[in-house]
């Protein structure tokens, strides 16, 4: 907030919070919890402008982290306002289209290494285009990529699809236990045969 401040060049700051107010800088300052990670609320607040009359859903998929935000006539009613409230009310879900590490996911039985990402595989499901470079200077082709999911543990990739999306039933909230996205490569396949059967020249098996 310095920063802003001092490239403000004198202007009027006004700082959003979690709990739906602009405040001033010293406000601001003096409750750091209601001004951290406020964006949330600000994408529901105007998206409540689209709904203006009954109940909606708004889920914002980043990169690290998914964000579902009930609405209601148009206004955002979170269960939880703070980060950690929201994981609690299953509100912010730490999963996302490209930090997500896969072993997170997946749970006990496969590597607990940061060797894949959703980001793997988004490329290969053809959700995402193949990137240059990642995290570790490795090309993001999909023959890579397969190579580096199988680090994680090849016996995940054939668990029933139900352990990978469960919806959240001891609260009642809308929220996911697990992500969806990583079984599409074995049950509901999108892939070609042909697609499937590199594999084994892929993995180097």
């Amino acid at each position: 907030m310095q920063g802003v401040k001092a490239n403000a060049l004198g202007r009027i700051l006004r700082i959003w919070q979690n709990d739906g107010r602009f405040v001033n800088l010293a406000e601001a300052h003096a409750s750091p919890l209601k001004t951290a990670a406020a964006n949330w609320l600000a994408l529901a607040s105007f998206a409540g402008r689209f709904a203006p009359a009954g109940s909606a859903l708004l889920i914002d998929i980043g990169s690290t982290t998914t964000d579902i935000s009930p609405l209601q006539d148009g206004v955002a009613i979170p269960e939880g306002r703070t980060d950690p409230e929201r994981l609690i009310s299953r509100e912010l879900v730490y999963t996302g289209v490209r930090r997500t590490p896969l072993c997170a996911l997946l749970g006990e039985g496969v590597a607990a290494e940061w060797f894949a990402t959703t980001l793997d595989m988004y490329l290969i499901l053809g959700d995402l285009k193949e990137e240059v470079l990642n995290h570790d200077n490795r090309r993001r082709t999909v023959c890579d990529l397969r190579r580096r999911r199988s680090a994680v543990g090849s016996n995940a990739w054939r668990r029933p699809r139900n352990q990978y999306l469960r919806p959240t039933q001891e609260t009642g909230k809308p929220g996911l236990s697990q992500a969806g996205v990583l079984d599409r490569d074995r049950a509901g396949s999108r892939r070609p045969a042909a697609s499937r059967a590199t594999d084994n020249i892929c993995l180097g098996r």
